[in-house]
């Protein structure tokens, strides 16, 4: 529904688009846009999309149904009442959906996975940093509107972050390490010591012992099939055994800050989806570095400390994604 750049059968339910106008300044920050995802509180997923040509860029929302769509413009009108809002009928006029690939056209297209775990936020954006009288030129979308710039003639891009509202008790799960420091285990243990590894390594020699002595058995009666299935399932298990001891003994390194601020605030399932459209006998080299290039826009979402993007190819040639996966964000 939110992403179908398959040439879209007859029998397909059509998309709800709506342009998004806006104007050539605008005094809009980041709080409008907390509230207006708040606002939207529906189950049906939807989609905000940016897509350029080298003639021009649009700002597309995305509905599935009649009713999303309107309750989409009811909150876009209420939050930005500075911009017009146009109905795309792209059911009777199919090339006004920018994820519409025509019969002529050939697409790359990639999506982004979560660096870390899903309790790190992404970097965010406060109004002090994008507020036009101090900082114009601070707003991330700027970065992204360059890297959608000098679009060769008959190429498209396009990019969708598609959302459906998380439930509200998203964060129940990670709220302990909000408030728990991350090395209290390791200031415990200096106070004595409760964590496992000794009873690993107790049931490490044990389990070593008892195969120890039962190889010595086969050896001494010449059992040399059972004698070479026991070397040869020790050397395939001790790896995996270890790899689960370190996995089970690792305690993760977080910023209780940057936790605190990501569990304070409301959560949407979400996914962002690029496309790149170019005629048919375009170079599918070409049109790779050109989504690599647009990808390294969204580099700046990215914290050291905190999570990042990651970009993931999509190898199909035809994409045709129904559903609003994704990671909270």
């Amino acid at each position: 529904m939110l992403f179908t750049v398959r040439r879209r059968p007859r029998t397909a339910a059509r998309p709800e688009l709506v342009e998004v106008v806006t104007p050539r300044t605008n005094a809009a920050v980041i709080t409008s846009t907390e509230n207006l995802l708040a606002a939207i509180s529906l189950s049906e997923p939807f989609g905000l999309e940016i897509t350029a040509t080298s003639q021009a860029r649009r700002f597309v929302a995305r509905a599935g149904s009649v009713a999303m769509r309107q309750h989409l413009e009811d909150q876009l009108g209420v939050a930005y009442p500075q911009a017009e809002l146009r109905w795309l009928d792209a059911d009777r006029y199919p090339g006004l959906d920018p994820a519409w690939r025509h019969p002529d056209e050939r697409v790359v297209a990639c999506t982004f996975a979560l660096r870390g775990p899903t309790y790190l936020p992404l970097r965010t954006f406060r109004d002090s940093d994008v507020i036009a009288d101090r900082a114009a030129q601070a707003d991330p979308v700027l970065g992204i509107l360059g890297a959608l710039g000098d679009l060769p003639s008959g190429w498209r891009s396009l990019s969708q972050l598609v959302l459906a509202p998380a439930p509200d008790d998203w964060c129940k799960d990670y709220l302990r390490l909000s408030v728990e420091h991350p090395l209290a285990t390791e200031r415990a243990a200096g106070r004595g010591d409760t964590s496992l590894a000794p009873v690993f390594m107790l049931a490490g020699l044990l389990v070593a012992g008892g195969l120890g002595y039962q190889a010595l058995q086969w050896y001494s009666s010449g059992n040399w099939l059972n004698l070479g299935l026991l070397g040869g399932g020790i050397g395939a298990g001790v790896p995996s055994a270890i790899w689960l001891v370190r996995r089970l003994l690792q305690r993760p390194i977080y910023d209780m800050r940057l936790v605190q601020e990501k569990v304070s605030r409301i959560a949407y399932l979400s996914q962002i989806r690029l496309g790149v459209f170019a005629p048919v006998n375009t170079p599918h080299a070409a049109m790779e570095q050109r989504l690599n290039r647009f990808a390294a826009a969204y580099r700046q979402f990215n914290l050291a400390a905190g999570n990042g993007l990651v970009q993931q190819p999509v190898r199909r040639q035809d994409v045709d994604v129904h559903t609003a996966g994704g990671q909270k964000e």
